[in-house]
């Protein structure tokens, strides 16, 4: 007879192994998307270990300025000092961090659902659930994964400390709650977590435990708001009408089920849903309707079941912050790896419904039945899930089927356009910034402008170039971006005098750019100014102290004087 110790030791090996069928073609995955942002930050700042430091002093470097995400960051930052610009090495971090998860979700349901088999069937379907291809898959997705380790880890140690009320962890249950803190903002719901699972497993919610685990995550919360403000400056994403709000979350909620239960039109960005800004129609009050649905089903269950309707408030409270109650996601509404956390929740519910409907099935038939069913669906799901993953095989083909997918994005039209024209393709890429240019808002026309400009600087076509970045000028007068192009575009016709002017233009909207003053140097050591070079020069290496070829101009300027 085999032991629950060997029991449970061979089951988690089974399902890493399941995890790694459903995940091995995404290790060949490039650089896609933000990825390519990132690694030219990694390039640019990390020299050293003691660089990774620097993290924690700034915002996110892709995305909404925001975003203080720096423990998630350190784990890109850790993968560049290893792997450098091989992709397979972030793959495999990734990875790793799904496995540690599917881990964790098997011993959370084993200690609250105390059901062998759910525990199994739930670490199963978080492996192979196609919804979270993108978390896994997408190495700029890495967030979701890290904070949701932290998230899971601190909550287990949370259950351990409620039942065998050990010292050690509650400690254990803080400090990975700082953890989550610093790797996503979503991780500060768990401070709502801590209240609501006690009275769902007939602990009190005045208990020590519970007061003293909210009283120190309490505290945590309010250092962790005082350094994010220090950084970033806010506390909060765009604001949205309170209106706007109460048409469009729930929908967004119903949208996020169904991405759960349909995973079969997994999208990289999605149409639906849009922003309503009218209080009342029909998706609006169906959407409510389905909410309300959920509530109930909730309530039922809890009056049969509380430790398991828990599950389904951890799924809704860790859903409400991607649903755009704080903000919305500008892009797209929803997003795949939005869903990877609040899905431990669903993921557990569901497999305790197939295992409860599996045992109280007389008829050995319908028994099998089920239990094939089942089987079939894990099946489906992770093809679907193999599928899925070369969305991320390549940029081409990234692009390619994001703009298949969202056909007015011009943002993609973009990145193709840059994808082109890095590979000496101006043709391609001159048709891929003008389709950029037929579905852009005119308020970020100037964004396209400037990229066909230094399209036809690159092409040799300088009055074209000199045309579009006038007009991008004209339509963004503080863009120092075009200055800097322009500025670039005199300088190559030796034209220094105005490469200086448009480059101090440029200056007067961006004087925290190395790169400006390094272009500044350049212009002003050809006229001959030479005290005004080496001024330029010493700000450049200022901003950015890292930068060989600006000590290495600053010595030739020097040497040549």
């Amino acid at each position: 007879m085999v032991k629950p110790i060997e029991f449970k030791k061979y089951t988690i090996l089974i399902i890493i192994f399941i995890n790694m069928v459903c995940y091995w073609n995404s290790l060949s995955g490039q650089f896609v998307w933000d990825d390519i942002v990132y690694q030219e930050f990694f390039s640019k700042n990390i020299k050293s270990f003691f660089d990774l430091f620097e993290i924690f002093k700034i915002p996110n470097p892709v995305g909404p300025k925001f975003y203080y995400r720096p423990f998630a960051l350190l784990t890109y930052g850790l993968d560049y000092m290893i792997y450098g610009s091989n992709p397979i090495g972030y793959h495999l971090t990734a990875l790793f961090f799904h496995l540690l998860n599917v881990v964790l979700v098997y011993l959370i349901s084993e200690r609250v659902i105390k059901d062998r088999w759910v525990s199994i069937l739930s670490a199963i379907l978080f492996s192979v659930h196609p919804v979270h291809s993108e978390a896994v898959s997408w190495i700029s997705a890495r967030m979701d994964l890290v904070a949701t380790f932290f998230t899971l880890v601190s909550f287990y140690s949370y259950i351990k400390y409620i039942d065998n009320k050990r010292f050690s962890n509650l400690i254990l249950t803080l400090i990975f709650f700082i953890f989550a803190l610093f790797s996503k903002e979503i991780s500060i719901i768990l401070i709502f977590v801590y209240l609501c699972y006690p009275p769902f497993t007939g602990k009190r919610v005045m208990s020590k435990e519970v007061l003293l685990t909210f009283l120190f995550s309490s505290g945590i919360v309010a250092g962790y708001l005082l350094v994010r403000m220090s950084v970033v400056g806010t506390l909060v994403g765009d604001y949205y009408p309170l209106g706007v709000k109460v048409s469009t979350v729930p929908w967004v909620i119903i949208s996020y089920f169904k991405l759960f239960f349909y995973p079969f039109d997994l999208r990289l960005l999605y149409d639906k849903p849009y922003l309503i800004k009218e209080p009342l129609n029909r998706i609006t009050v169906l959407s409510w309707l389905g909410v309300g649905i959920f509530l109930l089903i909730t309530f039922i269950t809890y009056k049969r079941n509380s430790r398991l309707s828990f599950f389904l408030i951890f799924y809704l409270i860790f859903l409400l912050p991607v649903s755009g109650l704080i903000t919305f996601i500008r892009i797209s509404l929803i997003a795949d790896r939005y869903l990877y956390l609040p899905s431990v929740g669903l993921v557990i519910f569901c497999s305790y419904l197939i295992v409860w409907m599996i045992g109280k099935v007389k008829s050995w038939y319908l028994k099998r039945l089920l239990i094939f069913g089942t089987v079939v669906i894990l099946i489906v799901f992770s093809v679907i899930t193999v599928i899925r993953n070369r969305d991320w095989n390549n940029q081409y083909d990234f692009l390619a089927k994001m703009i298949n997918q969202k056909p007015d994005y011009y943002v993609a039209y973009v990145h193709l356009g840059h994808y082109y024209m890095d590979r000496g393709m101006f043709d391609k890429a001159e048709e891929m910034f003008l389709k950029a240019e037929k579905y852009t808002h005119f308020s970020e026309i100037y964004i396209i402008y400037n990229n066909l400009g230094v399209l036809y600087r690159k092409k040799g076509e300088y009055e074209k170039a000199f045309n579009y970045l006038i007009k991008a000028i004209s339509e963004k007068r503080d863009y120092s971006v075009a200055y800097y192009n322009l500025s670039l575009l005199y300088f190559e016709a030796e034209d220094f005098e105005n490469s200086l002017n448009a480059i101090l233009e440029a200056l007067k909207y961006d004087i925290n750019s190395a790169e400006i003053y390094y272009i500044a140097s350049l212009n002003a050591y050809y006229l001959g100014m030479f005290n005004k070079a080496l001024t330029f020069i010493e700000k450049a290496i200022e901003l950015d102290p890292k930068n060989e070829e600006y000590r290495i101009n600053k010595s030739f300027f020097l040497k040549n004087h």
